[in-house]
């Protein structure tokens, strides 16, 4: 008997401490990351600083390493 294993596709940031949050990427700029929570993209709009992430995963499931430039 065969199982069926649905995924809903999100983004994901993945920090340098290892932390992910899994969200909706809204916009990289050369300094920060806007997302919304996965589970409540209705709510606010939070803020990373991109010396703080790793990498962003888009739903496509494409990585991306994250540079961050010297300020």
């Amino acid at each position: 008997m065969a199982s069926v294993v649905s995924a809903i596709a999100q983004d994901v940031i993945v920090k340098r401490d290892g932390e992910e949050i899994q969200c909706k990427i809204l916009e990289v700029s050369t300094n920060k990351v806007k997302y919304k929570q996965w589970k409540n993209q209705d709510g606010p709009t939070f803020v990373e600083k991109k010396t703080d992430v790793l990498m962003l995963k888009y739903e496509n499931g494409d990585p991306a390493p994250v540079y961050s430039v010297a300020s």
